[in-house]
């Protein structure tokens, strides 16, 4: 279980150009990049959504405690990371959107190093090196995977640790869709007796997967119901002419045949930026 209660992060800007962040509230020299953010998950595979530089990475970074929240309490697996920091950590493993391998080491000899520290199952541990494709690669040396098969290093040391609360940052990302449907098969079990919070920028990972979607916008999170993702995704189509694009009903298309239009599916930035301007028309 994940409780994040009230929880705000802001940092210091004073001399920093961020650009990335510029939708982000900004108050004198310093940006709030989460603001009173407030949930409880248990079980499941829980989605975290949002636009590049929402806090994503931060919130995941507080939520593993890696960094301090300016205010508000978590607590992980019933443990409080400010008062149980010790059980709190080890209840839980970490996939952070930067690898942290021994690049000086193979692919079995970091594989070999984290089941003498932690102890993991080794057989378990032999089952996802297979699941995820990684036996021929044993004796190649971290520098000379390739982006894909090093992010599925990084995922299979946090999986094989079989913790009862799993953070994964873009755990899907640089991945070939194959593995992908493997990843989706795995968290999916995890789902069914541990708790699972992951980021990702992949509408398939969200309708495969993702049982809850929680989406950070502003510094602010909020839950969106994944029949109204399903919804947008197979009723809405994405109608663009130049600079200007529309999110459209399927049955509405008609209409804007007649122009010179390129019709695509939507992303997830677009049912992204579709619900929020739907809950601001609502609540203006």
């Amino acid at each position: 279980m994940i409780q994040c209660s009230h929880v705000s992060k802001s940092y210091d800007l004073k001399g920093v150009k961020v650009p990335f962040l510029k939708d982000l509230p900004v108050t004198s020299s310093k940006i709030e990049v989460l603001r009173d953010v407030t949930f409880s998950i248990s079980e499941k595979v829980n989605c975290v959504v949002g636009p590049n530089g929402s806090g994503k990475t931060t919130l995941i970074k507080i939520l593993s405690g890696q960094e301090e929240a300016d205010s508000g309490e978590v607590l992980i697996n019933g443990y409080s990371l400010l008062k149980e920091r010790d059980k709190a950590v080890k209840s839980m493993s970490v996939l952070m959107d930067r690898e942290f391998l021994d690049s000086f080491s193979t692919v079995k000899e970091n594989v070999d190093f984290a089941l003498k520290v932690t102890g993991a199952d080794k057989s378990y541990t032999l089952e996802l090196i297979k699941l995820l494709g990684l036996e021929k690669y044993l004796n190649f040396k971290v520098p000379y995977l390739s982006k894909g098969n090093t992010r599925k290093l990084s995922l299979l040391l946090a999986l094989m640790l079989k913790r009862p609360v799993l953070l994964l940052d873009e755990p899907t990302n640089g991945i070939d869709f194959q593995t992908r449907r493997v990843i989706w098969d795995i968290l999916s079990k995890f789902g069914r007796s541990s708790t699972v919070l992951m980021t990702t920028h992949q509408v398939d990972d969200i309708e495969s997967v993702c049982e809850r979607i929680f989406l950070l916008v502003g510094g602010t999170v909020r839950e969106v119901d994944k029949e109204t993702f399903n919804a947008i995704m197979n009723n809405f189509v994405v109608i663009s002419k130049g600079n200007e694009k529309s999110l459209v009903r399927k049955e509405d298309i008609q209409a804007y045949l007649k122009d010179d239009v390129e019709v695509r599916k939507p992303t997830l930035a677009d049912v992204i930026l579709y619900i929020e301007n739907s809950t601001n028309e609502t609540n203006s």
